[in-house]
C-alpha cells in the first residue's frame, strides 16, 4: 500500500508509530523528513530533548481476551494515557514489550520520565499483573541523539535477566571498570554462585539478541576485582563458552556450528567484555534459528489441524495441542509470539470467513450458518459476528446482494 493511504486511514496510525519509532531510534531517518511523517499522523515531534521507555505488556493467561481482563484492561489505560498528552508517543514493539518515546524541554524531560514510571508502576499494581520491568534511557539532545538513548535503555532493559526481582532500571548502573591485569597473584573474594554455568544458561533460554551486551558487562561487573588476575579471566571465559556450548548440545546444535559462527579468532580479542558478547550473542542466535525451525513446523501442523476442525464446536486449545504434540500453554504462546492474536481470535477468524462466504453464497439462515461454522448457540453467533464483522449477519447478507 502506498504511504500516502497509509497515513490517510486512521487504522494504520499505530503502525506508522511503530515505523516512526524504529526509524528514529535506529538512526535511519532524517530529522525534517521524520517531523513531517509525525504531522500527518497527529505527533508533535520537536522537542529540545528526549528519552525512551522500555516496559512489558502484560499478556492475559486466558484465550478469552474479553476487555474485562484486568491485564487488558492496564494495557488500555496506559495507551489511553500515553496518547493523551503531547509528550508522549506510545508503541507496541511485540505482543509482550511497549515503548515511550518521552519528549519535552530540558528541565522537563526528567519531570516526564518520573510520571511515565510511576504511570506504569501504578496501573500494573492496580491491575494485580506481576513480572514486569522498566527501563527508562536518556535525555538526549536532538533526534539524532535516539540511537544513544535507545541503546542505553537496551541495556538496562537486559538487566532484567539478571535480577529479575528489580523492576525498574534508570540510568546509573555502571559498566564494567577497566581492571589493571596481573599474571598471577592471590583471588580477591569471589561468590561462588557468580560463576555458576547455571547462571549463563538461565540467560541463554530466554534472552534476546538485544540483552547480550547489558548481561555481559553485569556478569563480569559482577565477578569483581577477581577479573584483574589473568588466570581467574581465562577461566571465567571458559566457563561462559563451554556453558554456551553444553545448551546448545542440549538443543541439537553441533559444537562446529557454534564455533564456526563464532569465528577462527575469537580467543585473540583482548576484551573479556567483547569476548563474552560475541559467544553469547553467536549462543543466542543459533537458538533463535533452532526455535525457528521448531516453531514453523508446529505452527503450521496446528494451522493445518485447526483448517481442517475449526466448523467443530468441540475444538479447543487442549485438543489441537494434543494433535500437535506439544502442550497447551506452549501452543497458546506460540499463537500469540508468531501470529499476533491468541488460538481463540484465530479460530473466531476462520469461523467467521466461512460465515461470510455462507452468507453470500447460500440462503441459510443465520441460525444454520452459526451451527454450520462451529457455534452451538445461534444469539452468541449473531453477537460475535457484530462485533468482528461490524454489522448483523442479516444486514451483512443485504448489504452483499
Amino acid at each position: 500500500m502506498p504511504l500516502e493511504d497509509v497515513l490517510r486511514d486512521p487504522e494504520f496510525i499505530p503502525f506508522v508509530r511503530r515505523w516512526l519509532f524504529e526509524q528514529l531510534t535506529a538512526g535511519l531517518l532524517p530529522s525534517g523528513q521524520a517531523a513531517a511523517v509525525a504531522r500527518r499522523i497527529g505527533v508533535v515531534l520537536e522537542a529540545e530533548r528526549y528519552a525512551v521507555a522500555l516496559f512489558d505488556l502484560p499478556v492475559p493467561d486466558r484465550e478469552d481476551t474479553s476487555f474485562s481482563d484486568p491485564a487488558v484492561g492496564a494495557r488500555e489505560a496506559l495507551l489511553a494515557f500515553f496518547l493523551k498528552y503531547s509528550q508522549y508517543m506510545p508503541v507496541q514493539l511485540a505482543p509482550d514489550l511497549g515503548a515511550v518515546l518521552i519528549k519535552g524541554g530540558a528541565d522537563d524531560i526528567p519531570a516526564l520520565t518520573d510520571r511515565c514510571v510511576r504511570r506504569v508502576e501504578e496501573e500494573y499494581d492496580r491491575a494485580g499483573v506481576a513480572g514486569w520491568h522498566l527501563a527508562a534511557g536518556g535525555p538526549v539532545s536532538g533526534l539524532e541523539g535516539l540511537p544513544a538513548c535507545w541503546e542505553e535503555a537496551s541495556r538496562l532493559w537486559a538487566l532484567r535477566v539478571v535480577h529479575p526481582g528489580q523492576r525498574i532500571f534508570r540510568p546509573g548502573t555502571e559498566r564494567l571498570l577497566d581492571l589493571p591485569e596481573r599474571e598471577t597473584g592471590p583471588l580477591p573474594d569471589v561468590d561462588p554462585a557468580r560463576t555458576d554455568p547455571e547462571v549463563i544458561r538461565a540467560f541463554l533460554e530466554t534472552g534476546r539478541r538485544e540483552d547480550v551486551s547489558g548481561f555481559a558487562a553485569r556478569y563480569l561487573r559482577e565477578l569483581g576485582p577477581a577479573m584483574s588476575v589473568r588466570s581467574f579471566r581465562d577461566f571465567a571465559t571458559l566457563n561462559v563458552r563451554f556453558a554456551a556450548e553444553r545448551f546448545l548440545g542440549g538443543l541439537g546444535v553441533p559444537r562446529e556450528r557454534y564455533e564456526e559462527r563464532l569465528g577462527p579468532a575469537v580467543g585473540a580479542d583482548g576484551d573479556p567484555e567483547r569476548l563474552l558478547t560475541r559467544m553469547l550473542t553467536a549462543a543466542v542466535e543459533l537458538r533463535e534459528q533452532t526455535a525457528a525451525g521448531t516453531r514453523s513446523g508446529t505452527l503450521g501442523a496446528a494451522l493445518g489441524y485447526v483448517d481442517g476442525h475449526f466448523a467443530e464446536p468441540d475444538l479447543t486449545l487442549t485438543r489441537t495441542a494434543a494433535a500437535v504434540s506439544v502442550t497447551a500453554s506452549y501452543l497458546s504462546a506460540l499463537f500469540r509470539k508468531e501470529l499476533g492474536r491468541t488460538f481463540t481470535q484465530y479460530v473466531t477468524g476462520r469461523r467467521m470467513e466461512l460465515a461470510c462466504r455462507l452468507l453470500r453464497t447460500t440462503d441459510r439462515r443465520p441460525g444454520q450458518i452459526a451451527h454450520a461454522v462451529g457455534f452451538r448457540d445461534g444469539r452468541y453467533f449473531s453477537v460475535l459476528f457484530k462485533r468482528t464483522v461490524g454489522c448483523a449477519p442479516s444486514r451483512f447478507r443485504a448489504g452483499q446482494k
